[in-house]
């Protein structure tokens, strides 16, 4: 593969909410709606591969302390650029959009190993000495694609991997917009769900309360009345269902994730 590329550090507030996509037909409708708001695409859609860590099961001390580290990989012709970021989970106000501090760069990688515990780090060796035999540990899915390399040493493990085709969309009208600063994004994966997602950039968290009212607004708008209570899942979360259900009941059970409803 080719050379793998790292852009400079950053830390930002990311306030999102994801919004339910049934079909293709919900797809274009939302697209149309967006065009009429002032919205415009960002380019051709573009596919990415994103590559989640933690420590070996039953450990997983990043996610279940609702912090998210991943590589996320574009390969173009033979080479490949990605990014390495953490998304760690900051309390909120009532609202159905979720707010986390984004890390970009090496940086995140730092942040993520300073948080793992000595004790942990003894813990997760001897969780993956015992799961040795077992033909659902973390590394042994992922025959396609080099797995990103981390420090020497490290204990952090691959736990997913799937690829997204995406649709971006940005308010272009300016200042005068009630949606200035709001970015939509219409994924699908690889693993054939679809999700919507409406997110923010913030500065400063007295900006997230703003932040969160105007994306609950603009989901009114593009989503069909008959969707909006719907519960919107995430593609990770989806991921773990189907294919991690130990990783994804230790997460319910941390009040991280909601447990499936029929």
């Amino acid at each position: 593969m080719g050379d793998r590329t790292d852009k400079t550090a950053n830390t930002e507030i990311e306030v999102e909410q994801k919004f339910v996509l049934a079909n293709s037909g919900d797809v274009s409708s939302i697209e149309q709606k967006l065009v009429s708001l002032g919205f415009k695409r960002n380019g051709p859609e573009v596919t990415f591969t994103d590559w989640y860590f933690d420590l070996p099961a039953p450990v997983w001390a990043l996610t279940l302390r609702d912090c998210w580290l991943r590589y996320r990989e574009y390969t173009s012709g033979d080479q490949t650029s990605g990014v390495w970021q953490l998304k760690r989970g900051k309390n909120k106000e009532k609202s159905r959009a979720t707010v986390y501090e984004e890390i970009e760069g090496s940086n995140a990688i730092t942040v993520a190993l300073s948080m793992l515990g000595a004790e942990e780090n003894i813990e997760s060796s001897t969780a993956t000495g015992s799961a040795a035999d077992d033909s659902n540990t973390e590394d042994d899915t992922f025959e396609f694609g080099e797995i990103p390399s981390l420090p020497s040493g490290c204990s952090l493990v691959p736990f997913a991997r799937f690829e997204t085709t995406r649709s971006g969309w940005t308010c272009s009208r300016g200042d005068e917009s009630t949606f200035q600063g709001l970015s939509v994004d219409l994924d699908g994966t690889d693993f054939g769900f679809m999700v919507g997602e409406v997110e923010a950039l913030v500065q400063h968290e007295n900006d997230i309360p703003g932040a969160q009212k105007q994306i609950e607004d603009l989901t009114k708008i593009i989503i069909s009345p008959c969707d909006i209570d719907k519960p919107a899942i995430g593609k990770l979360e989806t991921y773990l269902i189907q294919r991690r259900p130990d990783h994804f009941e230790a997460l319910v059970e941390a009040g991280l994730m909601k447990a499936l409803t029929n």
